[in-house]
């Protein structure tokens, strides 16, 4: 089957400085495409390498695989090893530097999926607003979902759709390559 990534406050976070690239990109004006690619809404394709972040300062020890604020993903060599076995120049990474904890990749994901069955998973809805113009959100609880084996993609990395926010999801066999890693929690879905 698959597995989800458990994104969110309580795992995968890591605080770190950006060093101005935020306040400089809402600036530029090119803030929310950044964030929209970083957090699974597109892909990404109109930011060049300019406008991504390309130094952090975290504050602590770094995983191989971790998230910081704006939803930015940033991978270890040994987590970008691991995704392109599988999704060879799929995915867009850029080279950031991490000051005295050395270096790592930032990574936007651009393979996307509709395989998340509400059918079965454990979901929170609110009913939509009309009056206000806000749409039925359906959302995870606790990252339990279940997946319709025939909308799965050809990808082993990607963004889920399905519901209201994408959630990250990665095949078994790239759960299996990065076992040994350390990074944002697995979770298996049914």
């Amino acid at each position: 089957m698959t597995h989800i990534f458990r994104i969110g406050w309580e795992a995968g976070l890591i605080p770190a400085s950006d060093h101005g690239w935020a306040r400089r990109a809402l600036a530029a004006g090119h803030a929310a495409a950044a964030v929209r690619a970083f957090m699974g809404y597109d892909d990404g394709s109109g930011l060049g390498d300019a406008l991504l972040p390309d130094t952090l300062e975290p504050r602590g020890p770094v995983p191989d695989f971790w998230w910081m604020r704006a939803g930015l993903l940033v991978a270890s060599d040994a987590m970008l090893a691991a995704i392109e076995a599988l999704d060879p120049g799929r995915h867009r990474f850029w080279p950031i530097d991490l000051g005295t904890q050395g270096r790592a990749h930032g990574l936007i994901v651009r393979a996307f999926a509709r395989a998340i069955a509400e059918d079965g998973s454990r979901l929170h809805v609110e009913p939509p607003e009309p009056l206000l113009g806000l749409p039925r959100h359906a959302s995870l609880i606790g990252h339990a979902a279940r997946v319709d084996p025939a909308r799965l993609p050809d990808a082993h990395l990607w963004w889920d759709q399905a519901l209201s926010k994408p959630y990250l999801m990665a095949s078994d066999a790239l759960a299996a390559r990065i076992a040994p890693l350390a990074t944002i929690p697995l979770r298996r879905c049914r």
